[in-house]
């Protein structure tokens, strides 16, 4: 899940994906294009906890203090969304 392209550790953020797809079907969406429009979409954590628990793990594991969090659907999975920040 984590991805580093750096020898030193630490010296970047980790990158975490915690769904991919969209359930939205958009008709301007460039980014999925007419294929995938209101397709297929998996969230790999349900909850706020496990992914802070996937955060914990990057952490130790490459060292880093800082995360990327690519998630174009994170707030329509609002109860995962609000656990995070709370």
């Amino acid at each position: 899940m984590g991805v580093s392209l750096s020898d030193k550790p630490g010296e970047i953020a980790a990158t975490l994906i915690p769904s991919v797809g969209c359930p939205m079907g958009c008709n301007f969406c460039a980014h999925l294009g007419d294929v995938w429009r209101q397709g297929p979409f998996c969230y790999f954590y349900e909850t706020g906890d496990q992914l802070f628990e996937v955060m914990l793990g990057l952490e130790r594991d490459m060292k880093v203090r800082s995360f990327f969090v690519m998630d174009e659907n994170f707030l329509l999975h609002r109860k995962r969304a609000l656990r995070c920040w709370s």
